[in-house]
């Protein structure tokens, strides 16, 4: 299906004798939701790294796009398309939640490019919504971390280390909840499993404070 949706996307392209397709991922890195997104750029034609250079973009120099983002660079230089993918820094431990900075980020620098100008303040609004959850996310994360370094801590006392994506899965879950409180019961589920429900009690029982 997706090699279907590229395929189409390329043809529609060509007929409307499109000269340069861009897009736009994520790019999980290992910092912290209150840094900046630094922009990298991956192209499909040396010709467009003096665009890459002159805009404050990095050169993707290795590694890989994983989806259609990385594909379509491929399928476009088949079709004789440039093409460039944008990528946007964001936390590494908060993939799978939306992340409108790193969205914010990329929009910036196309605007810059293309010399177009769009209202985000939908978008800063949702900025600031998200930053107060990642905000949370790494102080359940540095808890997490710090029971491990703490004098007189036994790690063969049978506590269970809780990796960093458990308690991102487990804000992801907190997420969902409030919006759907069946979905609560995977939480708790989720929090039995390691041992978190006294850590999480009381934000836990929140949830349905406004049923009351």
């Amino acid at each position: 299906a997706g090699i279907e949706l590229l395929n189409k996307v390329i043809d529609l392209a060509s007929r409307f004798k499109v000269s340069r397709i861009y897009t736009g991922a994520a790019f999980p890195f290992p910092i912290s939701y209150k840094e900046s997104p630094h922009i990298y750029g991956a192209v499909n034609n040396k010709t467009l790294l003096d665009i890459v250079s002159s805009f404050g973009i990095s050169p993707m120099d290795g590694g890989h796009i994983s989806g259609l983002n990385g594909l379509l660079l491929g399928f476009a230089g088949k079709k004789g398309i440039e093409a460039m993918c944008l990528l946007a820094t964001m936390p590494q431990y908060a993939i799978s939640l939306p992340n409108p900075k790193a969205s914010a980020a990329i929009i910036d620098v196309l605007q810059r490019i293309l010399k177009f100008k769009i209202d985000v303040k939908e978008l800063d609004d949702f900025i600031k919504e998200m930053d107060e959850k990642m905000s949370m996310i790494e102080d359940r994360v540095k808890d997490v971390l710090t029971i491990e370094s703490q004098p007189g801590h036994d790690p063969h006392h049978g506590e269970k280390k809780v990796p960093p994506y458990i308690v991102e899965k487990i804000e992801k879950l907190f997420l969902e909840a409030e919006a759907d409180k069946e979905k609560a019961i995977l939480l708790k589920i989720e929090l039995d499993r390691w041992d978190l429900y006294s850590a999480y009690e009381d934000r836990f029982l929140d949830l349905f404070k406004s049923n009351q």
